[in-house]
């Protein structure tokens, strides 16, 4: 064999496993959540403000504006006509279905987050830290 096929099969040798290390991120397995607000009630799609819109999942402010600017020229007569507004396809309709409706109040309103208090630690009972090995700065 010549030395350049050598190396080469050394190189690649090296190289691959490190290739695939980074293409799979080590958190790809971590559950993603939704940063957006839990929501529950009902939004009448009919007299609903741009603020009580935006509340619905996927719906931003300007999408909210596109349907207020829609049902100044016609009322939604009933909820799967929402998908006649630009920018709301099939997707985005079947996650904000449970919460339109086209008659009645709106009662839509995000859910308070169930966060817990954490025990302030004060020098007394704060966990021991792990002492760092020093590094060498050479």
């Amino acid at each position: 064999m010549t030395r350049t096929k050598l190396f080469t099969g050394a190189l690649m040798a090296l190289i691959l496993p490190a290739l695939v290390a980074l293409s799979t991120p080590a958190d790809a397995k971590r559950k993603r959540t939704s940063r957006r607000a839990k929501i529950t009630g009902k939004v009448n799609i009919n007299t609903a403000k741009i603020r009580q819109l935006t509340l619905l999942p996927r719906i931003g402010k300007s999408t909210a504006k596109r349907i207020v600017a829609y049902r100044a020229k016609r009322r939604f007569g009933a909820i799967r006509d929402f998908m006649r507004v630009k920018g709301i396809g099939k997707s985005t309709f079947l996650k904000a279905k449970k919460h339109l409706s086209v008659r009645g109040p709106n009662t839509l309103r995000k859910l308070k987050s169930k966060r817990t208090k954490r025990n302030k630690r004060t020098k007394s009972n704060r966990r021991p830290t792990k002492r760092r090995k020093a590094r060498c700065r050479c």
